[in-house]
């Protein structure tokens, strides 16, 4: 399967539709399509690739999207670049594509970043330096268990905001090592609620001999938890160095994670 590596208007639809359906199970393919004022039958021929979009058509769904005016403008000029009838229209649209501040995209629409931290995502890096990996969404969803439309909107995430490469011959490259993430941000929340949500799922689901879960009660200094934390950040990258990079042939994945806090008030 070909992945792309560019912005494209029918993963932010795909995505927005996504989002949605994630906040409410009930949510369909007809109801998103009632909400952008299109019908059910034209919006799946969309998705599919099988029409594409008038300038008309694409700014009123743009604005039903609820996207900032940029947003508008970067959704409206990603569909002229591909189905503008005038080879100047697109012209035209694929230059102002490439003067767009991307950071400022990120920071308004998100389109393509604001699940980023939900556990698949990097589980996906994990998963192009295993011995077995294969190039290929389809494997990633069966190695994951994980829908593989998710999969394909992680990986052109990934790949749009430069923690994945592909290159023109097919390889894929983990970049992320040197990402920093601010803690205390609602995303970060929302990823370690996932995460523990994970562990307790394998508590009934994975075998014991193939995993660690330990937990116990403690007294302590409260004048000593900075102290502690270092300490537990400490043996953390302790942890990571000599079982994420050593040398020697990786062939699974796993959730490493700690929890430190007060029960007393």
């Amino acid at each position: 399967m070909r992945i792309m590596t560019k912005p494209s208007y029918r993963e932010i639809l795909r995505s927005k539709f996504q989002e949605k359906s994630d906040r409410n199970r009930r949510y369909s393919l007809r109801a998103f399509a009632k909400d952008l004022g299109v019908s059910p039958a034209l919006l799946s021929q969309v998705l599919s690739g099988k029409r594409g979009m008038s300038e008309t058509m694409s700014r009123e769904v743009a604005r039903k999207l609820k996207l900032s005016v940029v947003q508008q403008d970067f959704f409206c000029d990603l569909v002229a670049a591909d189905h503008a009838k005038s080879s100047k229209k697109k012209a035209h649209a694929e230059e102002r594509l490439k003067n767009y501040d991307r950071t400022k995209i990120k920071q308004l629409g998100l389109e393509y970043f604001e699940r980023i931290y939900d556990w698949h995502h990097f589980a996906i890096l994990e998963c192009i330096r295993l011995k077995d990996f294969e190039p290929s969404t389809a494997w990633l969803a069966k190695k994951l268990n994980v829908d593989e439309m998710k999969i394909r909107l992680a990986v052109e995430r990934l790949a749009e905001i430069g923690l994945l490469k592909i290159t023109e011959k097919g390889h894929w490259i983990d970049t992320h090592e040197h990402l920093h993430i601010r803690q205390g941000s609602e995303a970060v929340k929302n990823a370690l609620h996932q995460y523990l949500q994970m562990a307790a799922n394998a508590l009934d689901t994975i075998p014991i001999e193939n995993r660690v879960n330990s937990g116990f009660f403690m007294r302590i200094d409260s004048r000593r938890l900075d102290e502690a934390r270092r300490t537990l950040e400490t043996f953390n990258q302790a942890f990571l160095d000599e079982y994420n990079s050593s040398a020697g042939d990786k062939d699974a994945v796993f959730m490493f994670s700690s929890q430190f806090f007060p029960v007393t008030t």
